[in-house]
């Protein structure tokens, strides 16, 4: 799955600029080993109507397939086993919340149905895919452009990184930043944050005089939280969705 990702992000990134993604013309476990032109004729998912920014397939899933675009909206796909003949134009569900492009999407690892997305709105959304609703909107905990968001192993955090220079650790059930910090690299050029499995969190990013850094962080060293956010019926809803669900597969509670 993880080499069939890669592929498709590839042959993706040759039709950005029309709205679709291409199907791989190879199985799931197959490796590229060649490069060139695509297939001007090739299947593609399409039915965004600017181009396509990111996607993502959903780790519980190997034949579903999420995209943000220009367009403001996330569409989640229904991929078959099959190569079809003709272009996939009719999502499964198309979720609209994001006033701005949504450049950033990411599964949630454990619970089953929870798509996170990211927009230039500086707006993250927790989306219910299987009925097409906003779990949770986070308007407030970021004021500007977003540039990644990576959950922890369990799902209980996720990291992010914005160009208002703050690296946030955010707990989304109760709607709080539980610890950030100011320039974790000093230079002006994006930093990227991912989770560690032991909890820590490795980010790179420059120096003042543009030299490439890596760091590697401890949750208590960081600043710690700012405030509560509200704790109304959308972070109970989630909370007991990530709960039920590890509690039916089998995943570690949070």
């Amino acid at each position: 799955s993880e080499t069939f990702s890669r592929l498709a992000a590839f042959l993706w990134v040759s039709c950005v600029g029309r709205g679709g993604l291409p199907f791989p013309e190879t199985p799931k476990t197959s490796v590229c080993l060649q490069t060139g032109r695509v297939d001007k004729n090739i299947p593609l998912v399409t039915g965004h109507t600017a181009p396509v920014l990111d996607i993502d397939w959903c780790p519980h899933n190997d034949n579903v397939i999420a995209s943000a675009s220009e367009d403001t909206t996330v569409m989640v796909w229904q991929i078959p086993d099959y190569i079809p003949m003709r272009n996939l134009t009719e999502p499964v569900v198309t979720l609209e919340g994001h006033s701005k492009r949504v450049g950033i999407l990411t599964w949630h690892p454990t619970a089953r149905n929870i798509l996170l997305s990211a927009g230039g709105d500086n707006v993250i959304i927790l989306w219910n895919v299987g009925t097409g609703e906003a779990l949770l909107t986070l308007d407030d905990l970021h004021t500007d452009l977003i540039y990644n968001v990576c959950w922890n192993h369990n799902g209980s955090l996720f990291v992010t990184t914005c160009k208002d220079k703050h690296l946030r650790i955010i707990d989304p059930r109760q709607h709080l930043v539980v610890a950030e910090k100011f320039k974790p690299h000093e230079g002006a050029r994006p930093v990227r944050a991912i989770f560690m499995a032991d909890g820590k969190v490795f980010t790179t990013g420059f120096s003042k005089m543009s030299e490439r850094q890596l760091a590697l962080w401890d949750l208590p060293v960081l600043t710690r939280p700012r405030r509560p956010g509200p704790s109304g019926r959308a972070s109970l809803a989630l909370c007991s969705m990530i709960c039920s669900c590890q509690a039916r597969y089998g995943c570690e509670q949070i």
